[in-house]
């Protein structure tokens, strides 16, 4: 790369060195300190926990309590201790008695070990060790011979606080291999026209690449709901906060509202330009407008900096065509969120600290610029707080003298500063989350607990991309950057944005060549500044590195699957294409014919991954989608259309949800006769088919025959036993018909998918 002047290699290696190792400690602290609560640390014995079904949704933060109970036998007695280890607080008994702190006496014949935990944040989970004191004989550890149960529900085997599970989700759409083959085709062309167009012209490609995204932007309107994205409705009810009341709520007021405001109040000024109200359609379309127009000036700074950092090369144009092409960028910029704007501001502030970095002499007025941009991002989301030790530490290094550094830390504080102490001044601390218990929100998200293994492993995302931070950590990275691993937000793919999921099945292996590159990249770029170090690359470096432990920092603090998404790296995306496009240079190096294989693929990876969200108006998930955000929002005839469209079309023919759906509708409207039809037709296609029976189990309700929907129901637990919706119907249905030994053992099963339950643990204290 080039850069301006260089450090000793001494004084840089030191920097380097004392940047990463602090890195270490510090998650080497949060670890074992409370940074982590979740943290399942490794011991004599695996922690073990109850096996709940997870699920997609948050919990309300109240106190949970798992008894864990193991029947031993022994021959002779023995006296014993117990190495006992506990997230939450824990009491262990011996045959219903207390275990004394110094050990007990194990009689002969049968024991019962039982112990109680109690966690309000997450799953309890135990790790029990028992030594014989003779010689540290006959360790009893905590394993899935265990018994537990919790709050009341079923008890079953333990399960290890390591084991992975995601909740039920629908059957993977199969791969569209005819569109692929097109699409192979358009990748093939596209990478033998390429160089002929950027000989002609050298900002044709950019051109090229912002009429696509204009194209998909256009295309997509009538297809999607107004407003997609991560927690969408708390963003737009920011927006409308400020709307109506002409003032920033506090983090208090909403579940989004901890965020800083600057892309609310872009937002609404936006909105008050146009004259637009934000309940109408032009309203939604403007406002996705500007994202996607964050979105292009976020392209054009990667692009930017890629052609600052390594002039003269060919990488930049592959480089551009990566990052647009990236399924994290196409999804983001659908979205309503403030995302958008912290990405393009992270990056233009990054572009600002390079140009910096390179000027001489370095001047307070390039301090000034960096520090407005950075000072912007923050005031954007509190990720971007990872530039601020960034951009002043590379601007002292660069010029130890110069006034950039200080002018830059008062441009940030004139303009972040104000909310930030008023933050301050409101919750004792500048920095607020909405998992943070002074802010009202109690919540936690499964899997509730980390272990090693979860930063250890990867490979769920390329069989099953949807929902695979249950996997690991980084599979939930690699899912949300290469596909909709989240599906924006909502609690199931099918609901959804209704992008080609067979054909992101395909774009997430090949992902695999582009994550090569920015390995292989990051590796050289990382040689070279410890060869030559300069302050630009201990810039790069350092931001790569801050990223990566205030995003490990987080999945610690937050150890819910949603916090393991690629989105949160957004103000260090810079780093990332700048490792992609050294990978493709050092390949390129070393081999030519390799580099034209890469770059065709490369090429075809961006056809099929830009394809997957081109969306089909006519394809069965996009009507299966709009009929559900119509019922959503309370319109059933509008649902109505898109079912009876999807049976039109022979959808229906292989997936009965097209009858459900009508049914549904049915219900709805009060037409009683016409939903038990719909219901009945598609019993008759499916009989084993949950929503069918779920839904034909409501029809029953409705019509007056609690016995046929009880008896529709506990075939639904049979065929789909991890169906969370069927326990609490039944527990309702068999309180009214009497049967309270019924109704408890629904309750039971309940709290297996909803720990805690207020109402499942109420059915259980009733007498039988």
């Amino acid at each position: 790369m080039d850069s301006g002047p260089s450090l000793s290699q001494g004084k840089g290696r030191v920097l380097l060195g004392l940047g990463i190792a602090a890195a270490i400690a510090f998650l080497f602290q949060a670890v074992g300190g409370d940074s982590g609560p979740g943290w399942l640390a490794r011991g004599d014995a695996p922690f073990i926990v109850y096996p709940h079904v997870p699920r997609t949704t948050s919990h309300p933060l109240r106190t949970l309590e798992a008894v864990f109970e193991r029947e031993i036998e022994r021959s002779t007695e023995a006296s014993v201790w117990v190495d006992l280890r506990c997230l939450g607080a824990c009491r262990l008994r011996l045959d219903g008695r207390p275990f004394g702190d110094s050990g007990a006496r194990l009689k002969a014949g049968s024991s019962t070990f039982t112990v109680l935990v109690s966690r309000d944040d997450g799953p309890p989970a135990l790790s029990f060790a028992r030594r014989e004191r003779q010689g540290g004989a006959g360790i009893l550890a905590s394993d899935t011979r265990w018994t537990v149960s919790q709050d009341g529900s079923v008890r079953l085997p333990a399960a290890f606080g390591t084991e992975r599970a995601r909740p039920p989700a629908p059957e993977l759409p199969g791969v569209p291999w005819l569109a692929v083959a097109g699409l192979v085709l358009l990748g093939v062309g596209a990478w033998l026209a390429a160089p002929r167009l950027a000989a002609r012209a050298r900002w044709a490609l950019p051109v090229l690449v912002a009429i696509a995204w204009c194209s998909l932007l256009v295309h997509n309107l009538g297809s999607l709901p107004s407003f997609v994205g991560f927690d969408v409705e708390h963003h737009v009810f920011y927006l409308r906060f400020l709307l109506e009341h002409g003032a920033i709520p506090s983090p208090s007021d909403g579940v989004q509202t901890y965020q800083p405001p600057l892309f609310y109040l872009i937002s609404a000024g936006w909105l008050r330009l146009l004259g637009l109200s934000l309940g109408s359609d032009s309203a939604a379309f403007a406002l996705r407008g500007l994202t996607f127009a964050l979105g292009l000036a976020h392209l054009a700074g990667l692009y930017a900096c890629v052609r600052m950092l390594l002039p003269g090369r060919k990488v930049a144009a592959l480089a551009l065509v990566f990052a647009a092409a990236a399924p994290l960028h196409l999804a983001l910029f659908h979205a309503f969120t403030n995302e958008a704007l912290v990405a393009a501001l992270s990056t233009a502030a990054v572009w600002a600290l390079l140009r910096a970095l390179r000027s001489d002499p370095l001047r307070a007025r390039h301090g000034v610029i960096v520090g407005v941009l950075v000072g912007a991002a923050i005031l954007a989301k509190l990720s971007a707080l990872v530039l601020v030790p960034i951009a002043l530490g590379a601007l002292i290094v660069q010029r130890p003298r110069s006034w950039a550094a200080p002018a830059a830390a008062l441009s940030m504080l004139a303009v972040a500063g104000w909310y930030y102490a008023r933050i301050t001044s409101e919750f004792g601390t500048p920095f607020v989350g909405n998992w943070d218990e002074r802010v009202g929100f109690a919540w936690w998200q499964d899997p509730g607990v980390r272990d090693l293994t979860a930063y250890l492993s990867f490979g769920g995302a390329l069989s099953d991309p949807w929902f695979a931070g249950f996997d690991s950590v980084w599979d939930g990275v690699y899912s949300t950057f290469y596909a909709d691993g989240l599906a924006s937000g909502e609690r199931s793919r099918l609901l959804g944005p209704a992008w080609n999921h067979g054909l992101a099945r395909v774009a997430l292996w090949l992902g695999l060549i582009p994550t090569f590159l920015v390995v292989l990249g990051g590796a050289r770029g990382l040689a070279r500044v410890w060869r030559r170090p300069d302050a630009t690359g201990l810039a790069l470096v350092g931001l790569g590195v801050s990223m990566f432990t205030a995003f490990v920092f987080m999945t610690l603090r937050v150890p819910s699957y949603a916090q393991a998404k690629a989105i949160y790296w957004s103000p260090a995306f810079v780093v990332l294409i700048v490792a992609f496009a050294l990978g493709v240079d050092t390949l390129r190096e070393r081999s030519a014919r390799a580099g034209r294989v890469v770059s065709a693929a490369l090429w075809i990876w961006a056809a099929i991954s830009f394809s997957v969200f081109w969306v089909d108006a006519d394809a069965p998930d996009t009507l299966r989608g709009r009929g559900e955000w119509a019922l959503a929002a309370g319109r059933p005839d509008e649902a109505m259309l898109h079912f009876e469209r999807a049976a039109e079309l022979g959808a229906a023919g292989s997936l009965p949800w097209a009858q459900v759906g009508a049914c549904r509708a049915d219900l709805r409207t009060g037409q009683l006769a016409a939903a038990a039809r719909a219901c009945g037709e598609a019993l008759g296609r499916a009989p084993d088919d949950p929503d069918a029976l779920f839904h034909g189990a409501s029809v029953a309700r409705w019509t007056g025959d609690p016995a046929q929907a009880l008896e529709l129901l506990e075939r639904l637990r049979t065929v789909a036993p991890l169906d969370e919706r069927a326990p609490p119907v039944i527990a309702a249905l068999a309180r009214r018909l009497g049967r309270p030994a019924r109704a408890q053992a629904a309750a039971r099963e309940w709290l297996r998918f909803d720990p805690g339950n207020r109402e499942a643990i109420a059915i259980l204290g009733q007498p039988d």
